[in-house]
């Protein structure tokens, strides 16, 4: 799926990414459950993985819907 982003939006998403990677660092730490730990670790590289694809505003702002 593609969707077209400003560079305005795009700052907003990387923000809320960065502010939900920080979160999970001490969520992580204070699970107790192992699984989710690893769930939870997990879903940080999937978040850590978008952060440059949404601070690349060119391609945030070439990518047309296809």
């Amino acid at each position: 799926m593609r969707i077209e982003l400003t560079a305005a939006e795009c700052d907003v998403l990387s923000d809320l990414v960065e502010q939900k990677i920080s979160a999970l660092g001490p969520e992580i730490h204070h699970t107790s459950t192992s699984r989710f730990r690893e769930y939870l670790r997990e879903y940080r590289q999937r978040l850590e993985g978008l952060l440059p694809r949404l601070r690349n505003e060119e391609l945030a702002e070439t990518a047309a819907p296809r």
